[in-house]
């Protein structure tokens, strides 16, 4: 009989739904690639000592080669951590039955001090978007100033990412609008509200499909990167960082298993985000890698950059 057929629970869907290796970060397991397999201490007895949990990622499995001497995939580990039974596991992994309208699908690890946005700051970022989006000249007048296409401008806004507001270029994050705008010939930003606790444009992150991320140091060099291409086949995102002293662990689980390119300036500040991000990540994601965001660029835009 088959999982589908015994529980009522598409079991296939929920496993495919909740990678083994984001899920037991998520729930604070630190995990070390070592050839084929990753290991790490085992949650399920409370190890101090020794790495007796082996993951093997492609299979999505886990066993411990210690007290536990068990194994399984994530419902075993959900059942195990939380002391569930394997219905009430499922559920709470989002399961659906067969034919229900709600799908299985995972969720973006969110840090817990983020606030619902008001209905306030919904409209205003609602705003901002539309702004950008509906006049051709505004995204032409960026274009030029940046050197981007206007119709890269315009779809990151159409996407929700990018807008105006008060006359300022606003990025817009999930729980957040930052300003950017040259004053008296200095560049100014601001948070009009939210903070540097998320991605920029870390909903693209949420598809199966993108195995290389760019991580950026900033908006800007994120939207040259996008400019160029790097996004066109599907299979690669590029998401920001929104400064270079603002990367956070709650963002590991996002790249697990993933290729990713650290793009980051070759100033002290950008050296010392790079270091700190490609050390966390090893182990994390499946291969990490570092690059000056200028050598993405095509020769043209180089000098261009400020």
């Amino acid at each position: 009989m088959s999982d589908r057929d015994r529980s009522g629970y598409d079991v296939e869907a929920i496993k495919a739904a909740h990678p083994l290796m984001e899920f037991l970060m998520s729930r604070g397991v630190m995990l070390k690639r070592k050839g084929a397999v990753i290991m790490g201490k085992c949650p399920f007895h409370g190890e101090q000592n020794g790495e007796a949990l082996t993951v093997w990622e492609e299979e999505n499995k886990w066993r411990c080669f210690g007290k536990c001497d068990a194994g399984g995939d994530v419902i075993e580990a959900v059942m195990r951590l939380d002391g569930l039974d394997f219905k009430a596991a499922c559920e709470r992994l989002g399961g659906t039955v067969p034919d229900a309208p709600r799908p299985v699908r995972a969720e973006l690890v969110k840090p817990a001090e983020m606030a619902p946005l008001t209905s306030a700051q919904v409209a205003v970022q609602a705003a901002a978007a539309k702004a950008l989006a509906t006049s051709a000249k505004l995204c032409a007048s960026i274009g030029n100033r940046r050197g981007w296409l206007p119709e890269t401008v315009r779809g990151l806004a159409l996407d929700g990412h990018l807008g105006t507001h008060e006359g300022k270029m606003a990025f817009i994050y999930p729980h957040g609008l930052k300003l950017r705008w040259q004053q008296e010939g200095e560049r100014r930003i601001a948070w009009a509200f939210g903070g540097n606790h998320e991605l920029w444009r870390m909903d693209r992150l949420e598809s199966a499909e993108v195995r290389r991320v760019y991580v950026c140091e900033g908006e800007t060099d994120c939207i040259s990167l996008i400019d160029c291409g790097i996004e066109a086949d599907g299979t690669a995102a590029a998401v920001a960082i929104p400064g270079a002293s603002c990367w956070r662990k709650e963002w590991h689980p996002l790249l697990a298993g993933r290729d990713v390119v650290v793009v980051t300036d070759a100033d002290a500040a950008g050296e010392k985000a790079a270091a700190r991000i490609l050390s966390e990540l090893a182990g994390v994601a499946a291969r990490v890698a570092r690059v000056n965001p200028l050598a993405l660029l095509p020769e043209p835009l180089r000098n261009e950059q400020p």
